[in-house]
């Protein structure tokens, strides 16, 4: 499906291009009328195409570039602190997007389906921001109109300096979390962990027989979170409130962490030709997340070749 708007995902990405990358870069391929801009010092991987456009940088020069758009002294040592500001991309990379009408940003720990399914000219003409969560500003995925008010819009509040200088992850881009993320690679994954686990045992919680008192309380919080301008999904909804952008929240993605919640253990995602399946309930998806899964020792990925058309990503990994 050809759409009249042109999109542009941004990917800064350092270090090491992870085992499955290539899954990643064939589910982006098959979507040609987006771009993929990424910047990148891990070197050019083997799946090509015209939508897959690399610039070569290093993490200083982002630094350099970041700190020279934001008037901030940026020091970023570990890449994962780079998801903080996520909602900053497009003022960042500025240069880069000036022939887009929407850009946007995403992880690289998914595959894409066929975007255009969910997400039509119609639905990007009428919404300044597409974000594919139902609750929040999604920073696994996100388009934002190209406009100056809508890409300036993370500095509302002042917040973002204290965010972008800190060395952990903040949660800036999603909600503000209540235990920070160590980014140094020693601890990180340690860290995500206990971030993974005091959400799932808070939803274990909030889901209990004692749901009915313990809800209304859980609301409150929320709500009041949103009027504090600390991260992104705030800033969006008190603006979207004064009415001054129009915002649709869509959650048309599924990954391994919804599984866990819901106990669902022998899932199956197929990709064929671009279309990604839940096999289980034969639902189309607009990409699926293997947050979890990519940290298990059982994950392997199985080779890609040239004439690789479809695969399945299973809690043992992605298998062709």
């Amino acid at each position: 499906m050809n759409n009249k708007n042109k999109i542009c995902i941004v990917i800064p990405y350092f270090g090491e291009w992870p085992e499955w990358i290539s899954y990643y870069l064939l589910s982006c391929k098959y979507n040609s009328s987006i771009d993929w801009q990424f910047f990148t010092d891990c070197g050019i991987p083997e799946i090509r195409s015209k939508n897959l456009i690399f610039h070569k940088m290093t993490l200083t020069e982002f630094n350099q570039l970041a700190g020279k758009q934001l008037d901030l002294e940026l020091s970023i040592r570990n890449p994962y602190k780079l998801c903080d500001l996520k909602p900053a991309y497009g003022l960042i990379f500025h240069d880069y997007l000036k022939d887009y009408d929407f850009w946007g940003y995403g992880d690289i720990d998914l595959i894409y389906g066929r975007i255009f399914d969910f997400i039509s000219d119609k639905k990007l003409n009428e919404y300044d921001i597409i974000s594919n969560h139902s609750d929040f500003i999604a920073g696994h995925f996100c388009l934002l109109r190209n406009k100056p008010e809508i890409t300036r819009l993370f500095m509302k509040g002042g917040y973002y300096k204290k965010a972008f200088l800190q060395s952990n992850y903040t949660g800036f881009d999603e909600q503000i979390l209540d235990f920070k993320v160590f980014t140094n690679p020693r601890y990180l994954k340690l860290s995500k962990k206990i971030n993974t686990v005091y959400h799932l045992a808070l939803n274990l919680i909030v889901n209990s027989p004692a749901k009915k008192v313990l809800r209304p309380v859980w609301k409150t919080v929320k709500e009041k979170k949103k009027t504090e301008l600390k991260d992104f999904t705030s800033i969006v909804s008190s603006t979207r409130e004064k009415k001054e952008i129009k915002i649709i929240y869509n959650t048309t993605f599924q990954s391994d962490l919804m599984f866990l919640k819901r106990k669902i253990k022998n899932w199956n995602i197929t990709w064929n030709r671009g279309k990604l399946v839940n096999e289980q309930t034969n639902e189309d998806l607009l990409y699926f997340h293997f947050i979890l899964s990519k940290n298990s020792g059982k994950f392997r990925i199985d080779p890609i070749h040239e004439d690789t058309q479809s695969f399945n990503i299973q809690p043992t990994g992605i298998k062709t």
